[in-house]
């Protein structure tokens, strides 16, 4: 049996949590909240990227680099509702 390892995991709950939050704050449907999860997952994943590449070690929990990814993945959500809104109007 193959295992995800713990990292992919950890990122993956947060990501969920920052995407769920978001979308209680500022979501109208169901379709949002699985955009607004992937768009949290996309924007933490490259921050954990440039983070590794950086060199960082700020704010790490384990082997993730939850400061910075999590900053990007804020970043990510705040371009998407925006976005959203530019589009409506």
């Amino acid at each position: 049996m193959a295992y995800l390892p713990a990292w992919l995991i950890l990122s993956l709950i947060i990501t969920s949590l920052y995407g769920a939050l978001f979308h209680l704050l500022w979501g109208r449907s169901v379709v949002g909240l699985l955009r607004v999860v992937v768009v949290a997952s996309a924007g933490f994943l490259i921050g954990e990227a440039g983070a590794r590449l950086a060199g960082s070690n700020a704010l790490m929990m384990g082997e993730v680099h939850v400061g910075i990814a999590s900053v990007a993945a804020w970043a990510g959500l705040a371009v998407a509702h925006w976005r959203i809104h530019e589009s409506e109007s």
